[in-house]
């Protein structure tokens, strides 16, 4: 499901411009970061296509069980939107950093 559940976020993501930070899978689920605003992808209304990309990637997640007919498995969608400036850059060292 991981994988599903990653393309249809990603698809969502990338429509409305955005970017895919991070990926994480562990006993609790799936979460994913996904960013906006970030060079050079940035749009004065960053924070709408954020609330765009989630409405559609919570719908496109309530479906896929369906799509899939796989009709005792739920997908449970959690969305939260933070606004504002934020400071960004690589982190870690030469042969190991990630942007954040």
């Amino acid at each position: 499901w991981a994988q599903h559940v990653m393309r249809a976020v990603q698809k969502c993501v990338y429509d409305t411009e955005g970017t895919v930070n991070k990926f994480l899978v562990d006993d609790k689920g799936v979460l994913l970061l996904c960013l906006w605003g970030i060079p050079p992808l940035s749009h004065y209304d960053d924070a709408s296509r954020a609330m765009e990309a989630a409405i559609a990637i919570n719908q496109q997640l309530t479906d896929l069980p369906r799509r899939f007919n796989s009709i005792d498995t739920e997908i449970v969608v959690r969305v939260g939107i933070a606004t504002g400036k934020v400071y960004t850059g690589v982190i870690g060292a030469p042969t190991r950093h990630e942007f954040s």
